[in-house]
């Protein structure tokens, strides 16, 4: 059963935007030489150059990146997840920087530069699944019920009897919810922890 709140999408959105902007390899290092560009003005900047490719080549090259992203990766605390996201997305920085210096007007013809980008939309758009799947207050899993084998906490034998029904693509017994890859996840991190695993997770 899953219950929607007055302004989910809102706050949601709000919550995708922080996550999505480390999304980003511009906001995640090189603070001292882009703050020595933006002496020239915004526009004479790589970031600036940069998140205009995006723009400009998002229908035609990028945007199915997202519509068509079917996996997640588990969320199970947003301020790591944006770490890790930013953590991701400023390992291709350098090459991305050095691209547009070389090469400011065509740096977007670049095979690598294209790849760099492609990869750094894919993992934005999975991190961002998993954000709206730990937010979503989703009663999916019977295994952390009151009632289950150990509560709230994750035994073996349910985390085996999960994996069955995700590998299978049945529905969750009680819930009748899919075992997604994110869900299993979440599972398998709090079995591997032995930690609870609060209701909604």
């Amino acid at each position: 059963m899953m219950v929607i709140c007055d302004d989910a999408y809102y706050y949601i959105g709000l919550a995708s935007h922080y996550l999505s902007d480390v999304g980003c390899p511009f906001h995640t290092g090189n603070a001292v030489n882009q703050i020595g560009q933006y002496v020239g003005g915004y526009e004479n900047t790589y970031h600036y150059a940069y998140e205009q490719y995006v723009s400009s080549n998002w229908d035609s090259s990028f945007s199915d990146i997202v519509s068509s992203n079917t996996q997640s990766i588990a969320v199970t605390d947003p301020e790591n997840a944006v770490e890790d996201l930013a953590e991701y997305s400023n390992g291709h920085l350098g090459y991305m920087w050095d691209e547009i210096s070389e090469d400011p007007t065509g740096f977007g013809d670049d095979p690598m530069f294209i790849a760099h980008t492609y990869y750094i939309i894919l993992k934005t758009a999975q991190y961002n699944q998993g954000l709206v799947d730990y937010m979503v207050i989703d009663d999916w899993n019977p295994w952390n019920d009151p009632e289950s084998a150990s509560e709230d906490y994750i035994t073996t034998d349910e985390l085996q009897e999960a994996i069955s029904y995700w590998l299978n693509d049945y529905p969750a017994p009680i819930t009748g919810e899919l075992v997604s890859t994110s869900r299993l996840q979440a599972l398998i991190h709090h079995w591997e922890n032995d930690i609870p695993m609060p209701s909604g997770t």
